[in-house]
């Protein structure tokens, strides 16, 4: 799957990630539903090398391959939680004085 930006709308390019990464956490809840649905698979991971082109930015993670709204939304839908737990756990796992971010799951019950 893909979800292009240039369908959905918004002004401006925050507004359609956050759209997008909706669809994309749609899809990814809707496959975690289905016993049968055992993966969710996208057209590439990066808008680098996506088909529609870097500038329709449909893919989950950007041309500089930095994770997008879309990447959180689809880990978060696969693991229960709301996209917006996610980005605050990316947040809280930020790696001072480095750009990179670490994200670990949290031990406890399987």
């Amino acid at each position: 799957m893909d979800v292009g930006t240039s369908l959905i709308g918004g002004t401006v390019a925050g507004e359609r990630l956050e759209r997008q990464a909706a669809a994309y956490g749609a899809a990814a809840r809707a496959c975690r539903a289905v016993r049968a649905c055992t993966r969710l698979t996208t057209w590439g991971f990066t808008d680098r090398y996506s088909w529609l082109g870097p500038a329709e930015m449909a893919l989950p993670f950007d041309a500089r391959l930095r994770p997008k709204p879309a990447y959180d939304a689809i880990r978060s839908a696969l693991r229960g939680r709301s996209a917006r737990d996610a980005r605050r756990l990316r947040r809280v796992l930020r790696t001072p004085g480095r750009r990179r971010v670490g994200v670990r799951q949290a031990a406890g019950p399987a």
